[in-house]
């Protein structure tokens, strides 16, 4: 009697641990995935205040086109809308796409490749933005300056001869840590995936 009793417990014992090591397996898995979204998070926000800005510089370019009197300020102005409003839109695109990747209902395999592609097209795409913030940085702020105080930055003004050097000496290391940042973010969220697929 007592050896049934003994073995009656063993096998409640074992049981309940079975379910303790499911339900943490679980925990951990969904712990994974909160921190998955929390990566993809802290891109989306940055780029989606980024966007904002260059959507309201667009629409300020846009409704005071007419300022622009000069045949190379309004060709500035509309390379600077067509960037304004251009690159938020592909940037958002790819941030969405990669956050829909960790989403989907496919397993997590599936996921994976699915974020890699994502993340890949991603990383192009802030390759690209870093060569069109170097463009907008000499076409962008003489149609700006126009627009908002009305004086035009690139007739006799000495301003012009150290405001370009002294953006792009600033523009490019702050871009190339932009660029690391968001590509050491990224691998982590793959990486997380990764632990899950392999789990």
């Amino acid at each position: 009697m007592e050896l049934e009793e003994i073995k009656k417990q063993w096998d409640q014992l074992s049981s309940q641990m079975d379910k303790q090591k499911l339900l943490t397996d679980q925990m951990i898995t969904e712990m994974k995935k909160e921190r998955f979204q929390r990566k993809l998070k802290g891109i989306a926000l940055p780029e989606s205040i980024g966007s904002l800005i260059c959507m309201g510089a667009a629409v300020l370019l846009i409704v005071k086109f007419g300022l622009l009197d000069t045949w190379y300020l309004q060709l500035f102005g509309i390379l600077s809308i067509a960037f304004c409003l251009g690159l938020p839109l592909i940037t958002l695109s790819a941030v969405r796409r990669m956050q829909q990747a960790g989403k989907t209902d496919w397993n997590i395999r599936d996921s994976l490749i699915e974020f890699t592609r994502a993340r890949k097209r991603f990383l192009l795409v802030q390759r690209m933005g870093l060569i069109g913030s170097m463009l907008f940085a000499v076409v962008g702020p003489p149609a700006l300056m126009k627009v908002m105080s009305g004086k035009d930055m690139l007739q006799g003004n000495p301003i012009l001869w150290w405001y370009l050097p002294l953006v792009l000496i600033l523009l490019i290391p702050f871009a190339r840590w932009g660029y690391r940042h968001y590509d050491r973010m990224t691998a982590q969220a793959e990486q997380l995936l990764s632990d899950l697929a392999n789990e």
